[in-house]
Formats: structure tokens, sequence, C-alpha cells
């Protein structure tokens, strides 16, 4: 099967002219190009998805979605969908794992990049000991933090059997989720064949962390010449870093 990048740019006339303009026609490393057509049969071939995007066009960012098989969405809507298919499948790790109720508070902490213009005067005397005047513009940024919460509480059957247990450990490792310590550790200690397991819990999941290496491959455009929509631009000013803390009943 072809490797099929997490990040794919949909080119097209315009951006293989911006490509030749500036002699550079590499993206950056993570990247790869293709044309609406190239794509389209790259998803018939390998039964690709797309969500959330109706007609591709040129100039548009796909990434992959981590916790969906073969699935792709638009750059602009990548952050919410992933926090909420990773929300998704953390909640079924925990129903089959044998939750009857957990409690989420979630933390959302990101940045956003202001510019602003400083005029800023300089005086200087040249050869003949003159004083001189000169004006100069200064662009600075800075970064505004802000926070947004919320709690919500999920009840369940709390119906646990070892092949619940199996399909935990399944979602797990297709989403990748198998690598987080917490959820490891939490699989871990609910194995039925413990004779101790484990009866509540806490555990911190941070929900942003896969978008956000997904926004650093995509940040590489910033070192071409080929010009992103404003929205993209727009999202690459910001950064999200949102937690959940879980706290998890298994009732027993």
């Amino acid at each position: 099967m072809e490797r099929i990048n997490d990040v794919i740019y949909i080119t097209g006339w315009n951006s293989e002219a911006e490509f030749l303009k500036s002699k550079n026609s590499n993206l950056p490393t993570g990247i790869k190009k293709y044309y609406v057509e190239d794509f389209e049969e790259l998803m018939h071939k390998y039964n690709l998805k797309l969500t959330g995007i109706k007609v591709l066009k040129e100039g548009t960012v796909l990434v992959k979605n981590p916790f969906l098989k073969n699935t792709y969405v638009d750059f602009e809507d990548a952050e919410i969908l992933f926090v909420h298919a990773k929300a998704q499948c953390i909640s079924e790790i925990l129903q089959n794992l044998g939750a009857k109720s957990f409690v989420t508070k979630a933390h959302d902490k990101f940045k956003e990049k202001e510019s602003r213009t400083l005029d800023v005067d300089v005086k200087h005397k040249n050869a003949k000991n003159e004083e001189r005047g000169a004006n100069y513009k200064s662009v600075k940024g800075k970064y505004q933090k802000k926070d947004w919460n919320f709690e919500r509480e999920d009840i369940f059957s709390g119906t646990y059997s070892q092949q619940t247990y199996e399909r935990a450990k399944e979602i797990a490792e297709e989403t990748g989720l198998i690598h987080d310590v917490h959820i490891s550790g939490l699989i871990d200690q609910r194995n039925p064949l413990n004779e101790n397991p484990i009866n509540s819990n806490k555990i911190s999941i941070e929900m942003t962390s896969e978008f956000n290496k997904i926004r650093d491959i995509v940040f590489g455009f910033k070192g071409t010449k080929l010009t992103l929509n404003l929205k993209y631009q727009k999202i690459l000013k910001t950064y999200h870093l949102a937690t959940r803390d879980i706290e998890i009943n298994f009732g027993e």
C-alpha cells in the first residue's frame, strides 16, 4: 500500500505556479501534495473517507484523524473533531472496562498571538556632528492566555467481562491511546485476572496533543512561498492546550 501522509495539500495550477516562482517545489517534511483527481483516485483505491468536505479544491489542507480509520478532515475543522473523537474513544474504553460513572472536568488554555505596531523615534549624529532624527516601525507580538472550563458526568450500567475488557484494549490499540500512560495503566489495573482490580481512579488526559503534532507539521508551510488561506493562517497563530481530568467509579 502506498504510504499516505497524515497531512495532504491539494495542489493545482496556481499553487504549482507559486512553487515555480519560489524555485522550490518541495513541501515541508510530513506533507505530500496531490492534484484533486489524483487524491480522489487514492480515495477509491484505499477506501479513504473525507469528513465535512463536500468538494475538494485547490489549496485545501487535509489531515488524518488519528481516532477514525482512513478518515481525513479539513485542517480548519481538525482540532475540534480530534478532541471530540478522542473523548468518544476514551468514553468507550472506560465503559468496556466496567465504569459505572465518571465525572469529566475540562480545562482549555490557549495562546493567541496579537501583533501591534510601535513608533520608535531614534536620534543620531552624522559625520558633521549634526543631530538627525528618524522614525521606525517596530512590530511586536504577545500571547494572551484565556481559560475555558466545563464539567459533565456520564453514568453507565457497569457491564464488565473478559470480552468487554478485550474490546477496551482493542480500541486503545486501534486509536493509539494505548500509548497514553494513564490509559495503559488503567487497562492493566482492570485486568479481570487481577485478584484485586481497581475500583476507582482519577486520570488526566491531554486532549489536544494529537492536533498540536499535526499543527506543527502544517506550520512548516510558513517556510515556503505558498499562500495559505486566511482561516489556516489564523489557526497557526493560536495554540491550545486542553486537559481533561476524569474521576472514574467502577462501583465494585
